[in-house]
């Protein structure tokens, strides 16, 4: 989201907009808010935005990385619902 001075209504709203559809926001020059259902479902949201994070500013040192598409992404979220998972078991 865009910069926005700490404990104002603005940056309420900016955390509210940004929030919209997602389980987490990075907010401009503060950091990330992150939620779920349940405190374990809002720190593994944490933790693994902060582990792409990490990886993203890793790879931002050595050159520009290759962003995908939307379409790219979609394809790739598609075959994470099977992933791992053993022909031979019924999916969980």
């Amino acid at each position: 989201t865009r910069y926005c001075t700490f404990g104002t209504p603005e940056l309420a709203q900016s955390v509210l907009q940004g929030m919209r559809e997602r389980n987490a926001v990075l907010l401009g020059n503060h950091g990330l808010v992150a939620c779920g259902k349940d405190i374990r479902t809002a720190f593994d949201t944490a933790e693994e935005i902060e582990f792409c994070a990490e990886i993203y500013y890793k790879a931002k040192l050595v050159g520009n990385p290759v962003m995908l598409t939307d379409a790219e992404l979609a394809a790739v979220l598609e075959k994470f619902k099977t992933y791992g998972a053993h022909p031979d078991k019924p999916a969980d």
